[in-house]
């Protein structure tokens, strides 16, 4: 048990797995429209990850005398992003299959984003007709949809992560020379 609170990218993971949950259930406790808010959720879901992505890789370059290589940085820089991603995913899978409010109102942001960049995507009147009868239960999320949103968070998390990675990692010089 002492390993995994010695491992940066285990903590971190955990800890921003519990934010986003915390934070997830005040927007649904204010507003559930706020919960299910398309910039809002898209600004989350890079900020939160990003700082204790960040975090991760710093806790371990510090951990190494304030020298890390790259591999070194990612290595916990990606645990964190899916022991976070696996917890804030579960928490949506629960949450969307629980609430079928959310659903209907998931189905009406959907369907005003459509008419609202329809002159954009050049939608026909029957696209759009199309789209209007999904109902609440066609977005309903299931296993596969489980899945195939993990698989999404961890490829694009992994960019995110290789990056902080990057940006983090410093070599020690004076070793390198002796």
């Amino acid at each position: 048990m002492d390993k995994l609170r010695e491992n940066s990218g285990v903590v971190n993971g955990v800890l921003f797995g519990l934010v986003v949950v915390i934070l997830g259930m005040l927007m649904y406790f204010i507003s559930k429209p706020l919960f299910l808010n398309p910039g809002l959720r898209f600004f989350l879901s890079l900020a939160i990850p990003i700082v204790f992505i960040s975090r991760a890789a710093l806790d371990e370059r510090k951990k190494n005398g304030g020298f890390i290589s790259f591999p070194e940085a990612l290595q916990p820089a990606y645990i964190c992003l899916i022991i976070g991603s696996v917890i804030f995913t579960i928490f949506q899978f629960i949450i969307m299959n629980a609430d079928f409010e959310l659903l209907e109102i998931q189905r009406d942001i959907a369907v005003e984003s459509v008419k609202s960049l329809s002159g954009f995507a050049n939608l026909t009147e029957e696209n759009i007709a199309a789209f209007e009868e999904m109902t609440a239960e066609d977005l309903r999320p299931d296993f596969q949809a489980f899945l195939l949103g993990l698989a999404k968070n961890f490829i694009l998390g992994f960019i995110i992560a290789a990056i902080i990675a990057a940006i983090v990692k410093r070599k020690n010089l004076a070793s390198e020379q002796n």
